[in-house]
């Protein structure tokens, strides 16, 4: 393999997925910038809004300020990501609201300007981001008032933080410019969950992408660092209509580290080759009988890769004890060859995972948002077998991103974790899992707290209550219970299917070993990474079919 040959390739399939990605996520947060706008258009174009508001100016009473109170209350409360909706005078005085802040001081002045169109930005409030929106109330031609609505700012956020085809390093981030013309971040970091609204990257840090995309700089960048320094490949967009950049990005050393496994692969190959060499010298240097002869000839053989050869003992005690020491080298080389077939046989997967991500990645998300596209455009006209067909493709794009979870699992090593209750991890499990009306669960009544990756064990949970709905046929038991056994906690999958003939079980966390029609044979080989990432380990049984997931309870490991 040629190494600089397939860094170009890896390099250039993955700013062509960040690119995708990225395009997909602009696509989508433009989507819900007009969204909220025309929410905001929806309450200030209110003919009663204005004219009570008209009639208030002019003669301040306690009627039409009760009205304006009822449409003010009805719009917050018609609306779930509401939470406050301000009406603020032309001198910027506070006039009405639905009062769910005692103050409104975290509302910039520029905001509530009589002279603002149509604006949409995150602010703080102490406590919590919050999205901001505000627009001019108009009558007549005549502006009556400033409008401005502090709303939970999900429906951005929710976007941004989908980490899904981004590996473990990889994730998108918006921000706008601060005062300064510096990068404020918009949104949380992966690395940095206090960034949002805090963390500030100076203009001159060009080689950043956040701050290419600040300037409007819509492209792939190959030599870039991020926000902590790292040296990463990014796609960065421009949001126009709020003047954001938007930023995806993965590390370098996540994406090149198949290749690093290769060199390993390929410096253990020079190495037992190194080894035959040396041997082959020294019978060259002590062809003066036939026994040396012999060896000579067994030791070609051997570095032919023929490890069958039978070594002879036989002759004078130093070649006596030079065969022995050839047919010592011949049975650790049999050891070396199965450990490299072994471990070929995961950098199969891994180059498979990679290949796969780059050739059914694109396309979903492409999929994936046509879908949702074509949905909203055409949710009024759609007829009930249209709605059937887009619901068989929804499910068949999931079905191909479990796949590409599982792949993505055994290329990745790092891990997050965090003390958690395993009952919100197996509740979050099985609500990620349609369960068929036949098939009963009976969840654990107990519970225990542990530090782990609560993604990672996830991926571990789902991947075993498939399996086992699968076992079963859709019809049957499926028993999830939890034991404490000194510092180790046992988590048991027990369902009521069939059990597995012997020759299958002694390989079932093998890569690529499948006993369905569906499937790569990757999910049990997931499961087993994660749990031993974790220090564990995990196990299977007969009667009744039992898979065991054992995690160490303290956390003692680096």
């Amino acid at each position: 393999m040629n190494y600089h040959a397939s860094q170009f390739h890896i390099i250039e399939d993955t700013l062509d997925h960040l690119n995708a990605i990225a395009t997909i996520q602009k696509e989508r947060v433009n989507d819900s910038i007009d969204r909220n706008l025309e929410r905001l258009q929806s309450v200030t174009s209110r003919t009663q809004l204005r004219l009570s508001l008209d009639a208030y100016n002019q003669n301040p009473n306690e009627i039409d300020g009760d009205k304006i109170r009822h449409i003010l209350n009805d719009a917050v409360a018609s609306i779930v990501d509401y939470e406050e909706i301000i009406i603020y005078d032309l001198n910027g005085n506070e006039k009405f609201s639905t009062m769910n802040y005692a103050s409104h001081n975290f509302i910039p002045d520029d905001i509530i300007s009589s002279d603002q169109d149509n604006f949409l930005n995150f602010v703080h409030d102490g406590i919590n981001p919050k999205l901001v929106m505000s627009a001019p109330l108009i009558l007549d031609e005549k502006i009556l008032a400033t409008l401005v609505i502090v709303a939970i700012p999900d429906s951005i956020l929710d976007i941004t933080s989908d980490h899904t085809g981004l590996g473990l390093t990889g994730e998108s981030f918006l921000a706008q410019r601060n005062a300064d013309g510096d990068a404020l971040f918009l949104t949380p970091l992966r690395f940095d969950s206090n960034a949002q609204l805090n963390k500030v990257i100076s203009s001159e840090q060009s080689n950043v992408p956040i701050i290419r995309a600040l300037s409007k700089q819509e492209s792939n960048f190959i030599d870039t660092v991020d926000y902590r320094g790292v040296e990463v490949l990014s796609s960065s967009k421009y949001i126009e209509k709020t003047d954001w950049g938007l930023v995806v990005k993965i590390d370098k050393s996540e994406i090149f580290q198949n290749l690093t496994y290769v060199q390993l692969i390929s410096a253990g190959n020079v190495f037992v080759v190194a080894i035959i060499s040396l041997i082959l010298s020294i019978l060259f240097s002590r062809n003066i009988s036939s026994p040396i002869i012999a060896l000579r000839k067994a030791t070609k053989d051997i570095a032919k890769g023929n490890l069958e050869t039978k070594i002879t003992l036989n002759g004078p005690d130093e070649i006596i004890g030079l065969a022995s020491d050839i047919q010592t080298m011949k049975t650790e080389l049999e050891k070396a060859e199965n450990r490299i077939i072994k471990n070929a046989k995961m950098y199969a997967v891994s180059e498979f995972s990679s290949r796969l991500i780059n050739e059914l990645k694109n396309p979903l998300d492409v999929i994936s948002t046509l879908v949702y596209l074509i949905k909203k455009r055409n949710q009024n006209i759609l007829s009930d077998k249209d709605k059937e067909d887009f619901e068989r493709v929804s499910i068949a794009s999931d079905k191909l991103k479990d796949h590409i979870d599982n792949l993505l699992v055994l290329v990745g090593k790092t891990m997050k974790k965090e003390k958690i209750l395993l009952s919100k991890i197996i509740t979050k499990s099985l609500k990620s899992v349609i369960i068929p009306d036949k098939v009963i669960v009976n969840k654990p009544t107990e519970d225990y707290e542990l530090v782990c990756d609560p993604h990672k064990i996830e991926i571990v949970f789902v991947n075993l209550i498939k399996n086992a709905i699968q076992a079963v046929n859709g019809e049957g038991t499926i028993t999830i219970k939890m034991t404490k056994e000194k510092s180790y906690l046992n988590i048991d999958f027990i369902n009521s299917g069939p059990d597995m003939p012997d020759d299958v079980l002694s390989k079932l966390f093998e890569p690529l070993l499948t006993t369905k029609q569906e499937g790569l044979g990757l999910s049990l080989v997931s499961c087993k990474t994660i749990v031993e990432q974790h220090g564990g380990k995990i196990t299977v049984k007969n009667d009744p079919t039992t898979f065991s997931v054992i995690l160490p309870l303290d956390d003692n490991l680096s």
